[in-house]
């Protein structure tokens, strides 16, 4: 019986390849940090023009502090759409119990 090399090798990390992966990273924290700075911006508005783009206040604010490695500004289009997505429900009940 002839024995199989099951072991995986990884390619070597030349110093160019790790240039372009710390340019890659930085890249990424500047671009998250520049969009949390857009996002907290949203704080100054008030709640009328806050709830005519479809957030509230808490969205931004816990857009800012979410735990999860998703950007700010995706979290607050998930809650955005989460919420219109509620309101559409709401109205088709209501024309829905009118129709009746």
């Amino acid at each position: 019986m002839t024995a199989i090399d099951t072991t995986i090798q990884r390619p070597t990390l030349t110093l160019t390849g790790l240039y372009r992966r710390a340019v890659r990273v930085f890249r990424l924290a500047h671009a998250r940090q520049t969009e949390r700075r857009e996002v907290s911006q949203l704080l100054e508005l008030d709640e009328v023009l806050l709830r005519d783009i479809g957030l509230a206040r808490g969205d931004v604010e816990a857009a800012l502090v979410n735990p999860d490695n998703r950007s700010a500004g995706d979290y607050l289009s998930a809650r955005r759409r989460c919420r219109l997505n509620a309101q559409r429900r709401a109205w088709r009940d209501v024309k829905r119990i009118r129709q009746h």
